[in-house]
């Protein structure tokens, strides 16, 4: 699977590497994924945690928000 560059890039500035799919975090591993990956041409998601619904959008701005 192709990695997006700027989850490379994220990778590179944090780590001092491109290699492997996850970064430490206070000394703890953490799984790193696009939103691209995550969205898949979609501009809304829903995200079940712990039973809640929750939607996860892109903004007309490109930013993302999480709402409960």
């Amino acid at each position: 699977m192709k990695k997006n560059s700027t989850v490379e890039e994220f990778k590179d500035e944090r780590s001092g590497s491109s290699e492997g799919s996850t970064q430490l975090v206070s000394g703890a591993p953490m799984r790193v994924v696009s939103s691209e990956e995550l969205l898949q041409s979609e501009t809304e998601i829903g995200i079940v945690h712990q039973g809640a619904m929750y939607r996860l959008r892109v903004t007309r701005g490109g930013k993302l928000i999480l709402n409960k």
